[in-house]
């Protein structure tokens, strides 16, 4: 009987060490994320089988998340934003003097501006040197010549950069934008033009695939608009060529064609 257990031992011992190796121990983090991230669920789920830690988000419009964000009372083991400069701003708001939690920016994708190619054609050359400011594009949407699309502002961290970029632009003074550089009729005239808006970034961008034709242009980050052409396959042609016309934009003064790929924002 006891060589049997030995043979029987010696067998199982043959066969654990022709399997292959355990998987790695499982590990489940909360995160309170930016909207524009639900194109990494492919990523996130590698990493859970080659890793074992299993990252869960939150989705939420950067604004929305920051709002989250209570220091010393974190619901969340991590948060993975498009920025963090929002939260800083509250810090600062706050008056809070205490440890801040570690960050590290290690993606990055630009603000920018998707325009059908009609559109942007017209826009190029309604400027001079054929450059689109942020308070050109607010001039222009007040005249009629672009519909856009732009996530809501009290949520979205696109909408409220666009925002502070329109208002500095038309402001004019070339430093930090202050309460009193405000000019309402740019914004309002800004706005004139915005036919589509949903509270996020990633929720704009698939309201725009179903209703193709409510805006000629899109306000969002670049990884966004290029994750749209993308899925373009089974889409009108137009928006395959938007690439060729996207305009990245600087939070203050101009914008540039871009066809560079970049990564999906993420600065926790």
């Amino acid at each position: 009987m006891i060589r049997k257990l030995a043979v029987l031992g010696l067998v199982v011992g043959l066969l654990a060490a022709c399997t292959t190796d355990p998987p790695p121990p499982r590990t489940t983090l909360r995160v309170l994320a930016s909207a524009e991230l639900a194109d990494m669920a492919s990523l996130l789920e590698e990493l859970r089988r080659e890793t074992g830690v299993e990252l869960v988000l939150d989705h939420r419009g950067t604004i929305d998340a920051t709002g989250a964000l209570e220091p010393r009372h974190y619901q969340h083991d991590l948060a993975w934003l498009s920025t963090d400069r929002f939260f800083e701003l509250k810090l600062k708001q706050l008056g809070f003097t205490g440890e801040r939690p570690l960050s590290s920016r290690f993606m990055f994708s630009p603000l920018a501006i998707g325009v059908k190619p009609r559109v942007a054609e017209l826009l190029r050359t309604s400027t001079a040197e054929n450059h689109l400011s942020w308070a050109d594009l607010a001039d222009r949407s007040a005249t009629g010549m672009v519909r856009f699309g732009m996530a809501d502002p009290r949520h979205a961290g696109s909408g409220l950069s666009a925002l502070i970029g329109v208002a500095t632009a038309a402001a004019g003074t070339g430093g930090a934008l202050r309460e009193e550089d405000i000019t309402c009729d740019r914004l309002r005239g800004f706005f004139t033009g915005r036919t589509l808006t949903e509270p996020t970034s990633r929720q704009l961008a698939d309201s725009y695939a179903a209703r193709q034709d409510s805006a000629d242009a899109l306000v969002n980050y670049e990884s966004v608009l290029l994750s749209l052409n993308a899925r373009a396959g089974s889409w009108p042609s137009h928006w395959r060529s938007c690439t060729r016309a996207t305009a990245s934009c600087s939070p203050t003064t101009r914008c540039c064609c871009s066809t560079r790929p970049s990564a999906t924002p993420s600065t926790p």
